[in-house]
């Protein structure tokens, strides 16, 4: 049996490599509009489509992508859930693996700060994190070109896939949104990674929310 530290990273790798894989049947996703799009839209496009896409290429590429132990996938039940696609991973002498998945588009060369996850659900998640459960962070960093008034491309440049409890602490800024704090990602440009155990995760969670608590009572 692999250490929970191996099977990780088996795991994560093993997703990169089926994504990359869905990736580069296409080259390059084309989006079109029956409507002329606004040089906003056009600026702010991205995580959405590239989820719906994900998804969609996700369940219909199993049987291609099952070298790499992908076996299903499906979108998670409720719409205010922490992760974006719900993917299963399984290999032989090995409980199957559950990977909960959440996507961030991050158009090359913005300096975006996109929320990575409320601090209450994190804290829910891991105070009782099941073995066979991970949370991945998918980075997709692509590069938009308006083709015509109504369409573009989206060039996907890079996929970075992350396990949520392994980013540095400097990659998470926390503000006071909500009734819970909410997490943005920090230095989305270059993202490192410390192992951490889901316990050690989780202190570290518990000391944010004391940190966040002061300084909310402090306003």
């Amino acid at each position: 049996m692999p250490t929970p530290q191996e099977l990780e990273r088996t795991v994560r790798d093993d997703f990169g490599k089926a994504l990359w894989e869905i990736f580069n049947k296409y080259k390059v996703l084309t989006i079109s509009t029956n409507w002329q799009v606004l040089d906003k839209t056009y600026g702010e496009v991205g995580g959405r489509f590239l989820e719906d896409f994900l998804l969609s290429e996700l369940k219909a590429s199993i049987d291609q992508i099952q070298k790499y132990h992908i076996v299903d996938a499906y979108a998670p039940n409720g719409r205010r859930t922490m992760e974006d696609v719900i993917a299963e991973w399984e290999v032989p002498d090995v409980p199957r693996q559950r990977l909960l998945i959440s996507l961030k588009g991050h158009r090359a060369g913005s300096a975006s700060n996109p929320n990575l996850v409320s601090l209450k659900k994190a804290i829910t998640f891991y105070a009782n994190h099941p073995a066979n459960s991970h949370f991945l962070l998918v980075v997709l960093h692509y590069l938009p070109e308006r083709i015509t008034q109504d369409g573009f491309h989206m060039y996907i440049q890079e996929i970075g896939v992350y396990h949520l409890k392994d980013l540095q602490e400097h990659h998470f800024s926390l503000q006071t949104v909500g009734s819970g704090g909410q997490f943005l990602l920090s230095g989305i440009d270059n993202i490192q990674e410390t192992y951490k155990t889901p316990h050690e995760f989780y202190n570290i969670l518990l000391q944010k929310e004391t940190t966040w608590i002061e300084r909310k009572h402090k306003k």
